[in-house]
Protein backbone atom coordinates (compact mmCIF):
# COMPACT_ATOMS: atom_id res chain seq x y z
CA UNK A 1 0.00 0.00 0.00
CA UNK A 2 2.84 2.09 0.64
CA UNK A 3 4.96 1.62 -2.12
CA UNK A 4 2.18 2.54 -4.45
CA UNK A 5 1.17 5.90 -2.70
CA UNK A 6 5.04 6.91 -2.79
CA UNK A 7 7.46 6.74 -5.26
CA UNK A 8 10.16 4.18 -5.08
CA UNK A 9 13.19 6.48 -3.79
CA UNK A 10 11.37 7.78 -1.20
CA UNK A 11 10.21 3.75 -0.29
CA UNK A 12 13.78 2.88 -0.44
CA UNK A 13 14.99 5.72 1.86
CA UNK A 14 11.72 5.02 4.48
CA UNK A 15 12.87 0.79 4.41
CA UNK A 16 16.46 2.28 5.21
CA UNK A 17 15.75 4.66 7.63
CA UNK A 18 13.46 2.21 9.26
CA UNK A 19 16.19 -0.31 9.14
CA UNK A 20 13.16 -2.80 7.78
CA UNK A 21 15.99 -4.81 5.42
CA UNK A 22 18.24 -7.49 6.99
CA UNK A 23 21.10 -6.95 5.46
CA UNK A 24 20.88 -3.41 6.59
CA UNK A 25 20.29 -4.10 10.00
CA UNK A 26 23.07 -6.49 10.27
CA UNK A 27 25.60 -3.95 8.72
CA UNK A 28 24.48 -1.33 10.76
CA UNK A 29 24.65 -3.58 14.09
CA UNK A 30 28.24 -4.45 12.64
CA UNK A 31 29.40 -0.96 12.13
CA UNK A 32 28.26 0.14 15.97
CA UNK A 33 30.05 -2.83 17.45
CA UNK A 34 33.16 -1.78 15.56
CA UNK A 35 32.93 1.62 16.38
CA UNK A 36 32.46 1.24 20.08
CA UNK A 37 35.22 -1.13 20.08
CA UNK A 38 37.50 1.36 18.35
CA UNK A 39 36.66 3.62 21.06
CA UNK A 40 37.06 1.72 23.75
CA UNK A 41 40.64 0.41 22.17
CA UNK A 42 41.36 3.51 21.10
CA UNK A 43 40.74 5.75 24.51
CA UNK A 44 43.52 3.09 26.17
CA UNK A 45 45.94 3.37 23.97
CA UNK A 46 45.98 7.23 24.63
CA UNK A 47 45.94 7.25 27.93
CA UNK A 48 48.85 4.42 27.49
CA UNK A 49 50.70 7.16 25.14
CA UNK A 50 50.73 4.84 22.47
CA UNK A 51 47.99 6.46 20.18
CA UNK A 52 50.91 6.15 17.58
CA UNK A 53 51.19 2.52 17.25
CA UNK A 54 48.06 2.03 15.73
CA UNK A 55 48.90 4.28 12.91
CA UNK A 56 52.21 2.08 12.75
CA UNK A 57 50.61 -0.98 12.61
CA UNK A 58 48.55 -0.47 10.37
CA UNK A 59 50.36 1.07 7.90
CA UNK A 60 52.90 -1.67 8.46
CA UNK A 61 49.79 -4.57 7.43
CA UNK A 62 49.39 -2.68 3.85
CA UNK A 63 52.60 -4.27 2.18
CA UNK A 64 51.52 -7.99 4.02
CA UNK A 65 48.16 -7.66 2.27
CA UNK A 66 48.99 -6.16 -1.07
CA UNK A 67 52.49 -9.19 -0.95
CA UNK A 68 49.17 -11.81 -0.01
CA UNK A 69 47.05 -10.93 -3.04
CA UNK A 70 50.38 -11.03 -5.45
CA UNK A 71 51.05 -14.05 -4.06
CA UNK A 72 47.45 -15.70 -4.17
CA UNK A 73 47.12 -14.57 -7.69
CA UNK A 74 50.11 -16.46 -8.87
CA UNK A 75 49.22 -19.47 -7.22
CA UNK A 76 46.03 -19.86 -8.45
CA UNK A 77 44.12 -19.12 -5.31
CA UNK A 78 41.08 -16.13 -5.52
CA UNK A 79 42.22 -12.74 -5.55
CA UNK A 80 40.13 -12.15 -2.89
CA UNK A 81 40.94 -15.12 -0.59
CA UNK A 82 40.41 -13.88 2.50
CA UNK A 83 42.40 -15.90 4.64
CA UNK A 84 45.16 -15.76 2.58
CA UNK A 85 44.94 -11.48 2.97
CA UNK A 86 44.69 -12.68 6.56
CA UNK A 87 47.35 -14.39 6.97
CA UNK A 88 49.87 -11.81 4.62
CA UNK A 89 48.40 -8.71 6.89
CA UNK A 90 49.06 -10.67 10.14
CA UNK A 91 52.67 -11.62 9.25
CA UNK A 92 53.05 -7.99 8.46
CA UNK A 93 51.70 -6.41 10.95
CA UNK A 94 53.83 -8.41 13.66
CA UNK A 95 56.95 -7.72 11.38
CA UNK A 96 55.98 -3.18 11.93
CA UNK A 97 55.34 -4.27 15.97
CA UNK A 98 58.73 -5.77 16.23
CA UNK A 99 60.34 -3.27 14.31
CA UNK A 100 58.81 -0.45 16.50
CA UNK A 101 59.73 -2.19 19.05
CA UNK A 102 63.39 -2.83 18.56
CA UNK A 103 63.54 1.03 17.22
CA UNK A 104 62.51 2.34 20.90
CA UNK A 105 64.58 -0.21 22.84
CA UNK A 106 67.91 -0.16 20.96
CA UNK A 107 68.24 3.79 20.61
CA UNK A 108 67.49 6.61 22.44
CA UNK A 109 63.89 7.47 21.13
CA UNK A 110 61.18 7.69 23.04
CA UNK A 111 57.92 5.69 21.87
CA UNK A 112 56.40 8.74 19.96
CA UNK A 113 59.30 9.12 17.20
CA UNK A 114 59.60 5.38 15.78
CA UNK A 115 55.95 4.88 16.05
CA UNK A 116 55.41 8.34 13.89
CA UNK A 117 58.64 7.42 11.44
CA UNK A 118 57.01 4.64 11.05
CA UNK A 119 54.12 5.38 9.65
Amino acid sequence: MMSALMPATETTFLDLLFLSNWNTRVVVLGVSALGMAGGVVGSFMLLRRRALLGDALSHATLPGIVLAFLVASAMGFGVKSHGVLLIGATCSGIIGIIAVHWLTSSGRLSRGPPHSAWS
